[in-house]
């Protein structure tokens, strides 16, 4: 794995997106993204209910980064700066060099594209400038929107895993869609 990556923040650019670092600027995205239950239908977490959970949340990403573990982008609307939501790459194995992905937007902001663009540059920097091999998504079954961007972009549906994560009160079942760079 390419470990330059974790030595200056990498930022990404699609033609409308700019992807940068998760900051503390963005503590009422990172928030109002957390704590929407229609933001979190298909996210086996229980919704936010207190700023502290938000700021917890991207000192985590900080720290994943310092610790070469993690790298979370903020998605940003390049034409009027509008914070849309945030992604980026967690659980990264050096040695297997293989990562998940993971990644939200704003309700308001669904259907546009945006997760797509976002997505593709993520997979594309996770194979060509990380030098990951294996990139995995866990997405709820029922979430069709996320699981058709991973399989336009050539994820492979691998498997089901059963009543695997537990939130709200439920459990989750959670498809595994995995990508390798071939």
């Amino acid at each position: 794995m390419n470990d330059a990556v974790f030595v200056t923040f990498p930022v990404l650019e699609t033609d409308r997106l700019l992807l940068r670092e998760v900051s503390h600027e963005d503590l009422e995205l990172v928030y109002r993204f957390n704590a929407d239950p229609q933001a979190l239908r298909y996210v086996p977490r229980a919704p936010y209910t207190e700023m502290i959970q938000a700021i917890e949340k991207i000192a985590g990403f900080h720290e994943g980064y310092r610790e070469r573990r993690g790298v979370w982008w903020t998605f940003v609307l390049k034409e009027t700066g509008d914070l849309l939501g945030y992604g980026g790459f967690f659980d990264i194995g050096a040695e297997e060099t293989k990562a998940e992905i993971g990644y939200g937007i704003l309700p308001e902001h669904w259907g546009q594209g945006y997760m797509s663009e976002a997505v593709a540059e993520m997979t594309r920097f996770g194979f060509e400038d990380m030098g990951l091999h294996r990139i995995i998504g866990r997405v709820a079954p029922a979430n069709e929107p996320s699981a058709r961007i991973l399989a336009r972009l050539g994820y492979e549906k691998e498997g089901v895993l059963r009543d695997d994560e537990f939130a709200r009160g439920e459990f989750f079942d959670m498809t595994i869609w995995g990508k390798l760079d071939r």
